[in-house]
């Protein structure tokens, strides 16, 4: 749909601005003739770039209604959830609402709310879901083929343009490598670089800035909008 059309005058020029509304997620891919391989392409920035057919895959999987993230993963249960990582999201959350209702419920309830868990009614089918796995999973449940096979977090600090990386956190086989054990390994690290100066609130130091807060949003949104599969 054509959102807008205009003349902008440019120093002694005029230039005619058309803007385009961005398809949503369940419009995508949007292509030329009837084949999208191929024939697809994608706005960056100062030009249209051909999409490789990898590239026009993931686009349809976005499209899912329930989104790929909420996909039931079959043959997968409770087992394959790293246990301690579960406990420890329990724990962050009664410090931060000590009050919250979900703290009473048992794990897999936990999950469902969490939309780690899902009970499709038109199928009856129920189960973990990719969400709950990339979320709570252990490692070699995560990179199953019928999960998320080229799953890889790698945090890396290059200080030195001599040194590839002066200190690195990434799946080693020394710890469950999901999303939550990855972000509470890299934020403390994100988070120790910042200034932080001294300041009080209410009595109490304040030990966050907006900038820490600005820095976190960006890492947890670069986790959530991850693309998995690629």
């Amino acid at each position: 749909d054509v959102a807008a059309v205009e003349t902008v005058s440019l120093e002694t020029s005029s230039l005619l601005a058309i803007r385009i509304a961005r398809a949503a997620r369940a419009q995508r891919p949007v292509y030329l003739t009837g084949n999208p391989f191929g024939n697809t392409y994608r706005r960056r920035h100062e030009g249209d770039y051909r999409c490789d057919d990898a590239e026009v895959r993931r686009m349809f999987a976005d499209a899912e209604p329930d989104g790929r993230d909420q996909r039931i993963l079959k043959g997968f249960s409770m087992d394959d959830l790293d246990a301690p990582s579960l406990a420890q999201y329990r724990n962050r959350l009664k410090a931060a609402r000590g009050d919250h209702a979900w703290l009473a419920l048992d794990d897999q309830t936990l999950l469902e709310h969490l939309g780690g868990w899902r009970h499709d009614r038109a199928t009856g089918e129920e189960g973990l879901t990719l969400a709950g796995l990339l979320m709570f999973g252990k490692d070699q449940a995560i990179t199953d083929q019928n999960a998320a096979p080229k799953y890889w977090v790698d945090y890396r600090e290059m200080f030195d343009p001599e040194i590839r990386w002066t200190d690195r956190i990434y799946p080693d086989g020394t710890w469950e490598a999901n999303l939550l054990q990855f972000y509470t390994r890299v934020w403390p690290r994100i988070a120790a670089a910042v200034p932080t100066p001294f300041r009080l609130e209410n009595g109490v130091r304040k030990d966050e800035t907006p900038a820490h807060v600005a820095l976190r949003e960006a890492l947890v949104n670069a986790l959530i909008h991850g693309d998995y599969s690629a």
